[in-house]
């Protein structure tokens, strides 16, 4: 129960395995190529995310 009683639920996950998501956007010459202008990644034609 937290400071107020109330019951709180909690879910632990445990990973072997992550990947972390490009941060700031890169400027200038150090923007990639493989972004768009809103600085996402383009998947190639046929790769799906490892995820669903």
């Amino acid at each position: 129960m937290n400071q107020e009683g109330n019951k709180v639920y909690t879910i632990n996950v445990i990973v072997e395995e992550h990947y972390f998501a490009e941060g700031k956007k890169l400027s200038g010459s150090e923007k990639k190529e493989d972004t768009d202008p809103d600085g996402f990644m383009h998947l190639p034609d046929g790769e799906e995310l490892p995820f669903e």
